[in-house]
């Protein structure tokens, strides 16, 4: 990247733009894991991830993504079903 910076000006702005996007996009997940409750999260994500993606995923990890731990996303399952 250094060397695209020094040899091709433009680059450098490339870089800065997808930089803030990347910042953009991690600033957003963190705020959410925060803010969002744990039932509403795992009910985003039933609603956006894909069946086959649900299905096959082992329920710790579904959990590590939504930032709750594996008891609380069972709980949560149960009192959807």
């Amino acid at each position: 990247m250094q060397h695209l910076y020094t040899e091709i000006p433009n680059w450098e702005r490339v870089g800065r733009i997808l930089a803030e996007q990347n910042y953009l996009c991690m600033a957003d997940r963190v705020l959410k894991l925060q803010m969002i409750p744990a039932k509403e999260k795992y009910e985003t994500f039933l609603a956006s991830a894909p069946a086959k993606i649900i299905q096959r995923t082992p329920l710790i990890y579904i959990a590590s993504f939504l930032g709750i731990t594996p008891e609380s996303l069972s709980r949560i399952r149960q009192s959807i079903s």
